[in-house]
């Protein structure tokens, strides 16, 4: 495991700029954060979104430097690692405003959590995260923090942070938090390993008032679709729900395409498909969360068309439907 004073981290001049990059220690990075290197940039992003332009948010925040925290890389692409860090950067996107500073505060207290600062948009935070693991373990560890941050903090993790080579812009926070006595996280969740899938105690969960909300939901083809799929599985006696990624994916594909109420129906029919490996109580939080972080006008969400993908890799044949 490295010294944090000797971790170096790639840092392009832009988002477009794959030739362009030099190497600079963790520590210079966060001291531009802090020190605000990049304040006028990213400000006018923070404006750009104030007043609705998102094309114009995109275009700024595309022009500023971006550093890839995971290791040092002579390119863009992961097979281009040179030194890997041991790190983790996360991303958690679009923050209710009004949470915003109490997320940040119950996160700062978090005993893994390095180092936290607000993104440029201004709207979420990024997460730097020592790690004991490998290139080969870096996704097995994500997977296991995307559920730590679900169990513990009601936070649902941008996927993207699986990926090693991701590059994360930089930002200007002048409170960002640094803890170099934070825990190193080791936990791993392979998804070959089902035993370790529902095996974790959850926290008790109240449902929002809009996870019953209706409109734009439950749809009858996806509704007719669903129903051909559990009868499908149920006669092959197969699972799309076995592993802890399909397990948490289809969660959240219900929770975008129906309402608390026939979600809920839909996603322990599948679960229990799982037979002694299912646990009732925590499908039911796992789905409860879900529900309470869907951000139903995100750009990025999971939606039905995963829970068809899984069910086709099992076999199911998606037949047209009959008006």
């Amino acid at each position: 495991m490295k010294k944090l004073s000797t971790i170096k981290v790639t840092k392009f001049n832009s988002l477009k700029a794959t030739k362009e990059y030099s190497n600079i220690t963790m520590f210079e990075e966060l001291n531009h954060i802090k020190n605000g290197t990049y304040k006028s940039i990213v400000k006018d992003c923070r404006e750009a979104l104030k007043q609705g332009d998102k094309e114009l948010y995109t275009k700024l925040k595309s022009a500023l430097p971006a550093v890839t925290f995971c290791g040092e890389f002579n390119g863009r692409k992961a097979s281009e690692i040179i030194e890997y860090n041991n790190l983790m950067i996360l991303d958690i996107d679009d923050l209710p405003q009004e949470d915003f500073f109490n997320i940040k505060k119950v996160l700062s207290n978090d005993r893994y959590i390095l180092s936290l600062w607000d993104s440029p948009s201004g709207k979420g935070l990024k997460c730097l995260i020592r790690i004991n693991s490998s290139i080969d373990k870096h996704k097995l560890i994500f997977n296991s923090l995307e559920l730590y941050f679900l169990e513990n903090h009601q936070i649902i993790l941008d996927k993207s942070g699986k990926d090693i080579s991701r590059l994360c812009f930089s930002s200007w926070d002048e409170n960002i938090y640094y803890n170099p006595r934070s825990e190193i996280y080791s936990d791993i969740i392979d998804s070959k390993i089902e035993k370790n899938k529902k095996n974790k105690a959850l926290k008790p969960v109240t449902l929002t008032k809009s996870a019953h909300a209706t409109e734009g939901l439950n749809k009858k083809s996806d509704r007719l679709i669903m129903k051909k799929i559990i009868d499908y599985l149920i006669k092959k006696n197969l699972s799309i729900t076995s592993n802890y990624n399909s397990w948490v994916n289809v969660a959240l594909g219900i929770s975008y395409s129906f309402s608390y109420d026939v979600g809920e129906k839909y996603f322990l029919s599948l679960c229990r498909l799982d037979l002694q490996k299912h646990n009732e109580e925590k499908s039911i939080i796992l789905l409860q969360n879900c529900y309470n972080n869907r951000k139903i006008n995100s750009d990025e969400i999971i939606t039905f068309a995963t829970i068809i993908f899984l069910a086709k890799e099992n076999g199911f044949e998606l037949k047209p439907i009959k008006k």
